[in-house]
């Protein structure tokens, strides 16, 4: 039964080294600050967007209409 134990505990203390070591760590800090970074640029782009403006719409001119106020 102990040699199970043993066993047991050997393969969780591995398991434990090889998930927490400390490159993989860098680099996922170091992906995770290159989002973060990517994010607030394309913030920014965004925000220079001027997105009130929207063309005039412009009344077609009817050439057969007669001014207001004036006879034919």
């Amino acid at each position: 039964m102990d040699d199970l134990n043993d066993k047991i505990k050997e393969r969780w203390q591995q398991r434990r080294k090889k998930s927490y070591n400390w490159t993989k760590l860098v680099i996922m800090f170091v992906v995770l600050v290159a989002i973060l970074w990517a994010i607030g640029k394309m913030n920014n782009s965004v925000d220079k967007i001027n997105w009130a403006t929207t063309p005039e719409r412009v009344q077609p001119v009817d050439s057969t209409s007669v001014p207001a106020g004036t006879t034919p």
